[in-house]
């Protein structure tokens, strides 16, 4: 099970155009991405350009194509932006399921999400 959040994404140079979105955190993710379609949203320009390499689980070719990258802002709680450069991709994932987790729900999640699975190695 991944972390993920609810914030406000804005555009750092129209902040008044901005988007709610589940962000998800993953700690073994080698770069930020954002989808065409939020970036198209929230106006952002393309500020440089990388050469990006996906390769799926199961997929035995690797696929590169050039990608473009941007400057979006995510709004705290206290309202402070936290800038952050992040990579256009096509298609980024289906819809983020968010549950909320607290002190009085944590064990009930943890029975319907089982973290105790073991891998061979």
């Amino acid at each position: 099970m991944l972390f993920s959040k609810e914030v406000e994404a804005i555009n750092l140079d129209m902040p008044e155009v901005s988007n709610k979105i589940a962000i998800l955190f993953d700690s073994g993710a080698q770069a930020t991405r954002i989808s065409k379609k939020l970036a198209k949203r929230l106006h952002l320009e393309d500020i440089d350009y990388e050469q990006v390499t996906f390769a799926g689980f199961g997929n035995r070719n690797p696929q590169t194509s050039l990608s473009a990258k941007v400057r979006i802002g995510i709004k705290t709680i206290k309202a402070d932006i936290i800038p952050i450069i992040a990579t256009v991709v096509d298609y980024l994932t289906n819809k983020i399921r968010v549950i909320s987790v607290n002190q009085d729900n944590a064990s009930h999640i943890s029975t319907l999400f089982p973290l105790t699975e073991e891998i061979s190695s």
